[in-house]
């Protein structure tokens, strides 16, 4: 989703409120049921992770998107993914974000080492990506809504939840 608005380099603050349900039995304590809000600050935009979502054409996940003007389902990933006719047939304005084709993200990465150029999925927006699912992770254990800063990539006023964000290094090691 960031990058489809442009958002890969996200400088701003999000909020993030986590709720779920704790499984009844069994070893494991992660959610078999959650819902995280995002609402980003820079710009205003809010999203929403549920898990599990609803199935789509037999897909297991993907992504529903809700705008001001319409409405996107994307189905898949890495693996190949579906979406809706509108969505392949739709031209972006001229000042709009362009998308440009990919042969997968293992084979642009080994192009991009031999060409010198960015990856489509260049590791700065992956970072920002994957750390969504730790900072709602730490909003669901904490049971309380945290705000996250892009830029200092910390929790504000909140060294609880700092402290979540690593584990301390085993003697000698270090950062």
């Amino acid at each position: 989703a960031f990058w489809c608005l442009n958002l890969d380099n996200i400088k701003g603050k999000v909020i993030v409120e986590a709720t779920g349900e704790s499984p009844k039995d069994g070893l494991f304590d992660v959610p078999v049921k959650m819902d995280v809000t995002f609402r980003f600050t820079k710009p205003e935009l809010t999203f929403v992770w549920s898990q599990p979502g609803r199935q789509r054409r037999g897909a297991s996940w993907g992504a529903e998107y809700y705008g001001d003007k319409d409405t996107l389902i994307v189905i898949g990933g890495d693996g190949g993914c579906w979406t809706e006719d509108k969505a392949k047939q739709y031209e972006p304005p001229s000042n709009g974000v362009r998308i440009p084709p990919s042969p997968g993200h293992r084979e642009n990465w080994l192009q991009c080492i031999r060409t010198r150029q960015k990856p489509i999925m260049d590791i700065e927006a992956g970072v920002r990506v994957a750390s969504l699912g730790t900072i709602g992770n730490i909003a669901y254990i904490l049971g309380r809504k945290v705000i996250y800063n892009f830029e200092t990539e910390r929790f504000e006023g909140d060294e609880e939840a700092n402290r979540m964000i690593s584990q301390p290094y085993r003697a000698p090691w270090q950062l």
